[in-house]
């Protein structure tokens, strides 16, 4: 709703009720990096990786999202890598050759190819081709997938206007429409 000040506020408060609740403590860590405050969420992931160590590959996923925000490729990749390990991923080995030889926009368009060949995207891997195709600044592919994901239900898409990987299509109609369709409000910095 474009007030993470209070939204920050509300989850420590509730992480303040019950600290070692795991939806709680994962809620804060989006909840920063939503307000920008991105070193601030990677101390949360840190945090969470030692409080719930059998989900670190949700945490390391986090903490790769934010490291793409700072533009920490690197760090971005190590994470998504250590991500891949820990769920046994078989594309570990062709998206370390990727970025081995054209960085991370190579990571990420191998990323692109090997979920595109995937016979049935469920509603998971559409909101993962979203990201993937924001990174790379490409609002017509990350639209289109946004608009599969409102059409799906998926409840990732109310999130669209808070993530700051969106940041680079605030002022696209199309962008401002499915904003109106899901029902919020506009973004503090778009009023039109």
């Amino acid at each position: 709703m474009g007030r993470p000040d209070e939204a920050i506020k509300e989850i420590e408060r509730a992480r303040d009720l019950d600290p070692y609740s795991l939806p709680i403590n994962t809620w804060l860590g989006v909840t920063l990096y939503f307000a920008r405050r991105y070193d601030d969420a990677l101390r949360q992931c840190q945090q969470l990786l030692e409080m719930f160590p059998e989900h670190a590959a949700v945490f390391y996923n986090q903490m790769a999202g934010v490291y793409e925000q700072k533009r920490a490729f690197a760090e971005a990749f190590a994470a998504r890598q250590q991500a891949l390990t820990l769920n046994k991923d078989s594309t570990i080995t062709a998206l370390g050759e990727a970025y081995q030889r054209s960085g991370y926009r190579g990571y990420v368009a191998k990323k692109i190819e090997i979920l595109e060949a995937t016979p049935r995207l469920d509603e998971s891997v559409v909101s993962d081709m979203a990201h993937w195709y924001q990174f790379l600044n490409d609002e017509d592919h990350a639209m289109s997938y946004f608009e599969r994901s409102y059409h799906q239900g998926n409840p990732w898409v109310l999130y669209v206007q808070a993530d700051p990987a969106n940041d680079f299509m605030r002022s696209s109609p199309r962008f401002r429409a499915l904003v109106r369709r899901i029902g919020l409000p506009p973004s503090s910095t778009d009023k039109n």
